[in-house]
């Protein structure tokens, strides 16, 4: 998986989690199943530019934001977690 493709799925985590979200809410507000969802954020299933689309939807972000985050972090994946140098701080759409 391309790098880029393997960051959006922690983006798409800590977006979940800065939320306050379980897996279930995420599945509830994007449409797609608890499962699938597990399985994006565990790097089982690509991030697609439709998984980004209902997320940006669900969440009130734009598509952008979402890659432009992916673009400037990186992924520590023993913790499944997000480096950064700024907190996850997308901005709602306008």
């Amino acid at each position: 998986m391309s790098d880029l493709i393997t960051i959006l799925s922690g983006v798409l985590r800590e977006l979940r989690h800065s939320r306050g979200h379980t897996q279930i809410v995420a599945s509830e507000k994007t449409g797609l199943s608890p499962s699938y969802i597990s399985e994006l954020e565990n790097r089982k299933r690509r991030v697609t530019l439709t998984v980004l689309d209902r997320y940006a939807a669900a969440y009130d972000i734009t598509v952008s934001s979402l890659v432009s985050r992916a673009e400037t972090s990186r992924v520590d994946f023993s913790s499944h977690s997000l480096i950064s140098s700024r907190n996850l701080n997308i901005e709602p759409k306008d």
